[in-house]
């Protein structure tokens, strides 16, 4: 049963990695739209999903190896640091 769960945390189908591919799509629909409110709200969510799922997967599970713990650790505030690092791509460089 942890070989599932270790499988679906490195392929990154976890419950947490939902809301980080969410913000990918608004990251892309941002690209897209040349709105600042817009561009406001959809900052907002990204920011929002990728907290949310910084606090789901940050978790500690017994059900998988403590390499893959320590990896969700680093990669999902690392997925917070890449929303901001594209939110401000799109108001300094696409907008």
């Amino acid at each position: 049963m942890g070989a599932k769960h270790e499988l679906r945390e490195w392929l990154s189908i976890a419950p947490a990695d939902i809301p980080v591919w969410v913000a990918a799509g608004l990251v892309i629909a941002m690209y897209y739209t040349h709105n600042v409110v817009i561009d406001v709200i959809l900052s907002i969510l990204i920011v929002g999903l990728t907290l949310y799922a910084c606090i789901l997967g940050m978790k500690q599970d017994n059900r998988i190896s403590r390499l893959t713990n320590m990896a969700k650790k680093v990669f999902h505030p690392l997925a917070v640091l890449l929303g901001l690092t594209m939110i401000y791509v799109n108001f300094a460089r696409w907008g």
